[in-house]
């Protein structure tokens, strides 16, 4: 009779488990100490109001809850910071030109758009946080030649940097 009884708790719990359709839970996405002071010194100067809006979706997203995790510290760093969710749809897709996300467009009072696309991550999150303050109207120290390059320029273009995590 006890081994029924250990043979029936056992198959209940194996049940329960199998049945409840649900993945064991992921680990919290966690930021280096590093990261958030990184953060917290650069968006100490934001004095203007910035907007994320941070577009989530698609088949196979990479790395969008480590994505919102850091734009959510960004916002409790700076109350200039507002994050705006986005559900990636077919239309969002078509304009940002991607097939999943996340995709961080950046809006401030200068009138471009910055769009950063994928997860800001270690030699990233700088030039990331240096376009926020950009997208704030402060000013970007750019060497001399890349000045005089910017200043010939007659006609708005679209620029594409693409970097290689370390």
């Amino acid at each position: 009779m006890r081994y029924e009884i250990v043979t029936t708790v056992l198959l209940a719990l194996t049940l329960t488990a199998c049945s409840s359709g649900k993945e064991a839970g992921k680990p919290p996405v966690r930021i280096s100490e590093e990261t958030k002071k990184i953060v917290q010194e650069n968006l100490a100067s934001l004095t203007s109001t910035v907007t994320l809006f941070l577009y989530r979706g698609g088949e196979n997203e990479n790395q969008g809850e480590e994505t919102q995790t850091l734009v959510d510290l960004m916002a409790r760093t700076s109350s200039n910071l507002i994050i705006v969710p986005r559900e990636l749809t077919e239309e969002a897709k078509s304009e940002l030109e991607v097939d999943h996300g996340p995709v961080i467009e950046l809006k401030g009072p200068t009138g471009g758009i910055l769009r950063y696309y994928g997860f800001p991550e270690r030699q990233e999150v700088r030039p990331f946080l240096d376009g926020i303050l950009l997208a704030s109207g402060q000013p970007f120290r750019f060497s001399p030649p890349v000045e005089a390059f910017l200043a010939g320029l007659e006609e708005e273009v679209v620029i594409r940097i693409f970097t290689t995590p370390e």
